[in-house]
């Protein structure tokens, strides 16, 4: 045929005969031999051979796709290796068009099949300096993706109310291969924190696993007010208290820091008072109302006054420490009956010389009888132990100046160690009526 004519023509134009080869032309007449028989034993003896074997061939399960696979070929040639050339096809050929660097005569190729959404196979081509050639095409095809999945949280933390529902699947977003795949989140939604693990699988086999935190909250998108003095305003703090940190660090929609430096629970003496700032907010709606005062009133020796347990009217003493907190709370759940009212009773001041512990304790033991009368919850800071079984004095450390740098207010660590519990507190309140 052509080809075999050409190669002829080559060989014999080019000397490529040695003496006794070419003395076999002789032999040719007689036809014992032929010189196209003499011809192909030189090309077979000179064209390069080419091996096509498995590597890696990885496969995931039952699925269609490989996700690995390595093929590697050895050539080898008597004559000088000129080029190597490979094509990763989806037909029955393609012309190799990849160059192969190598060194010598002997080739180990490694060869990567790349991602496909159809079937391919390798052919290789191996050329020496004789122009002689030699193309192989395996016949086995593969269909290649060997991309793991990608997923990516919209956020991390996912705050939703106690009444909320939320799609577990709605917080990812999937990036697979060209095979494509599918991913499924589980995970039960109770109250609290809850961990949910979103999978996804790529119809290669391989797969991919993340996980976030769904926050089932009471007090998701709820709005809160604190009164009270110097304390809640954070006064060594640069007004920061600790309604300011609930609001940075929980899910509550807004939060209103009412606290004024040096306001008073009783009006004795035409003081700074606390209820008129609750009679300015009684028209703006709260879910959270949480009370505070008092420090102000013991250091002025403000007289204790006395304790009703049947009186409810809203006519008090409001010159009195016990008077004014019974007005104070009448205030409150008269303008938020429906709201969770709480109220934070002071921590120990024991190296102020104003708010001595011993100073402090009996208007702080009336103060809970006339919080229990009105049947609000309060977090008691000075002789209460939280829920880890710490008293309040020493999470505060009130002996020593760490958290408390004058003897009285709280600094900004301070603020950062107690706002979780009363954060804490805050969403075991209930609707007052």
């Amino acid at each position: 045929n052509s080809d075999i004519n050409k190669i002829r023509r080559n060989i014999l134009n080019n000397n490529y005969l040695n003496y006794n080869e070419k003395n076999k032309l002789d032999i040719d007449k007689d036809n014992k031999i032929t010189i196209n028989d003499l011809i192909l034993a030189k090309i077979k003896y000179n064209t390069p051979t080419i091996n096509i074997k498995d590597g890696t061939i990885e496969k995931k399960q039952h699925y269609e796709y490989y996700s690995n696979v390595n093929k590697i070929v050895e050539i080898t040639s008597i004559s000088n290796l000129t080029s190597i050339k490979y094509c990763l096809t989806e037909d029955n050929y393609c012309e190799p068009d990849k160059n192969y660097e190598f060194l010598n005569n002997n080739v180990s190729m490694n060869i990567k099949f790349e991602n496909n959404k159809n079937p391919q196979k390798l052919c290789i081509k191996a050329s020496n300096n004789y122009n002689l050639e030699n193309i192989e095409c395996e016949d086995k095809t593969y269909l290649v993706d060997n991309d793991s999945p990608e997923l990516k949280l919209k956020s991390s933390k996912i705050y939703i109310g106690e009444n909320d529902t939320y799609d577990i699947n709605s917080n990812i977003e999937a990036r697979y291969g060209i095979s494509g795949g599918n991913f499924t989140c589980a995970g039960k939604i109770d109250y609290g924190n809850n961990t949910i693990t979103c999978k996804a699988i790529g119809n290669n086999g391989l797969s991919n696993e993340i996980k976030y935190e769904i926050i089932k909250s009471i007090t998701y998108n709820k709005s809160a007010i604190f009164f009270g003095d110097s304390i809640t305003y954070g006064y060594a703090n640069n007004g920061y208290g600790w309604g300011d940190y609930i609001k940075e660090h929980y899910d509550l929609s807004s939060v209103v820091n009412a606290g004024k430096s040096g306001w008073f629970i009783s009006n004795n003496l035409n003081r700074d008072w606390i209820v008129d700032i609750v009679k300015t907010q009684k028209n703006n709606n709260y879910d959270y109302i949480i009370l505070h005062g008092g420090c102000n009133d013991i250091n002025k020796n403000v007289p204790l006054g006395t304790f009703n347990d049947d009186d409810f009217s809203g006519n008090y003493d409001t010159n009195t420490f016990l008077g004014g907190l019974e007005y104070y709370l009448y205030n409150a759940t008269t303008a938020w009956k429906h709201s969770r009212i709480g109220y934070i009773i002071n921590y120990k001041t024991p190296n102020n010389q104003g708010r001595s512990n011993t100073k402090s304790a009996p208007y702080y033991t009336e103060m809970k009888k006339v919080l229990e009368k009105w049947n609000i919850s309060y977090l008691d800071l000075f002789d209460g132990t939280s829920n880890d079984g710490k008293s309040y004095s020493d999470i505060l450390k009130v002996n020593t100046n760490e958290y408390l740098p004058d003897t009285l207010h709280l600094n900004s660590s301070g603020y950062t160690i107690i706002s979780p519990y009363i954060y804490n507190w805050m969403k075991e309140l209930t609707p007052y009526s």
